[in-house]
């Protein structure tokens, strides 16, 4: 929905109009269910980090409604998802059930999924009415940014991140490439964005993404063509300027590894410079595999995320989280502000009181401080939050910050493993 001034300036009035007639000293309590759509198979990328940040996020979002005497209740369920059946139709998918039963249930607003083929599946029930709001904080393939859908993402999509990776690939003269892809939505997309500006030689592999329905010797087999493909290379344009990328999952990434060890190609794989993406950087998961972590930190392993700069609520974030031990938060900030966004989004809806605007026509005014609402913390800024001040572009999708860190795996002195930053500014 486009508002022009006219609208805006009439719907500021209106919603003035609406808060001061609400005194909420004689109103019932108004709950607000949400709904986390959660990875939770633990062998795998999974969201049970994330989760944390919501929970933190509505215990917060709450804290806030009773100091400023509102009516206002936010309600969380985790709906736990799975990742998606291959040779299944989204509508077949039981995450496409999960959501339409959750909507029937009276659940219409969702943070996530944060798995881009995930969001595809949800928002293709989601497209199907014009009341289900769903905010991913890690979805980034570039073919869902898509304006007036159901799906906002509180995150670039991988046009963004992919002029980062080829900047450092540029900077350390890696000419020729071997890609190792996930084969879904998200590694297509960030592939292409990659393969559409890196100025020198790529070969692609692509990964079934089937993660542990796969076998042990699928994964040697890949192991054994990157090793082939990297030996030709290195053969004709030598190993320094020869690298991997790997747009995977850590699951993959630690399977492949572990199948170059097992397989004893590091004697080649072992002297080429790897490189990865968000889909790894900064994974806990990879620092608990000594061996994989051993690997990676011997071929200098450096990854690109999404990160915002620092400020006063990501930090006060990571204080929380860091009570929680064993768990992946990529993304906390993100994920944090969806919840919130999402909150700040239905009660602007609920305090205009106009049937002829849902609260998913209001996302993008509430985090573009276009539309304000009486309830919330005079400090607090709709759109100001754990990313600092951000913005949504027409497709719902972040459109600043726009800072990227670079990570890299390195050793310590006790002999565990760290992720670190290498960025020039600790963001890029």
């Amino acid at each position: 929905m486009r508002w022009t001034t006219p609208a805006l300036l009439s719907m500021t009035v209106l919603i003035c109009a609406v808060t001061a007639s609400h005194t909420h000293d004689a109103f019932a309590e108004e709950t607000i269910r949400i709904g986390g759509l959660i990875l939770t198979d633990p062998s795998n990328f999974n969201d049970l980090g994330r989760e944390k940040v919501i929970e933190y996020a509505v215990a917060n979002f709450n804290a806030e409604q009773a100091a400023l005497g509102t009516q206002y209740v936010a309600e969380y369920t985790q709906i736990p998802i799975s990742f998606n059946v291959g040779g299944l139709s989204h509508v077949e998918q039981d995450l496409y059930k999960k959501v339409r039963n959750s909507y029937y249930s009276g659940i219409k607003y969702f943070v996530g999924p944060s798995a881009s083929s995930s969001a595809a599946t949800a928002k293709v029930f989601g497209d199907t009415t014009n009341d289900i709001i769903l905010i991913s904080g890690s979805s980034t393939a570039p073919s869902l940014a898509i304006p007036s859908d159901s799906l906002f993402r509180l995150v670039h999509d991988d046009t963004a991140q992919a002029p980062v990776v080829v900047d450092l690939l540029e900077q350390e003269n890696k000419d020729h490439l071997v890609i190792v892809q996930r084969d879904d939505l998200w590694g297509d997309g960030l592939y292409k964005a990659i393969h559409d500006i890196y100025p020198g030689e790529s070969v692609l592999i692509k990964l079934d993404p089937a993660g542990s329905g796969v076998s042990e010797s699928y994964y040697h087999d890949v192991a054994t063509q990157i090793r082939d493909e990297v030996d030709q290379l290195a053969s004709v344009h030598g190993r320094a300027n020869v690298g991997v990328l790997l747009i995977t999952f850590d699951g993959d990434a630690a399977n492949l590894v572990q199948a170059v060890l097992d397989g004893g190609l590091d004697d080649v794989l072992g002297t080429i410079k790897w490189y990865g993406t968000d889909g790894v950087a900064g994974n806990l998961t990879i620092l608990d595999d000594l061996t994989v972590s051993e690997f990676l930190s011997s071929v200098r392993f450096t990854a690109t995320i999404f990160e915002a700069e620092d400020n006063a609520m990501s930090r006060q974030l990571a204080e929380h989280l860091s009570q929680f031990s064993g768990l992946d938060f990529a993304y906390s900030n993100s994920v944090y502000d969806a919840t919130f966004l999402l909150l700040d989004s239905v009660i602007a809806d609920i305090e205009l009181a106009n049937e002829n605007v849902v609260a998913r026509d209001l996302v993008v005014l509430v985090a573009n401080n276009e539309l304000d609402h009486s309830a919330h913390d005079p400090g607090r800024n709709p759109g100001d939050g754990a990313l600092g001040l951000y913005t949504l572009n027409g497709a719902g999708d972040l459109s600043d910050p726009k800072t990227y860190a670079t990570l890299k795996l390195v050793s310590t002195a006790d002999g565990s493993f760290e992720w670190t930053s290498v960025s020039p500014t600790g963001c890029r």
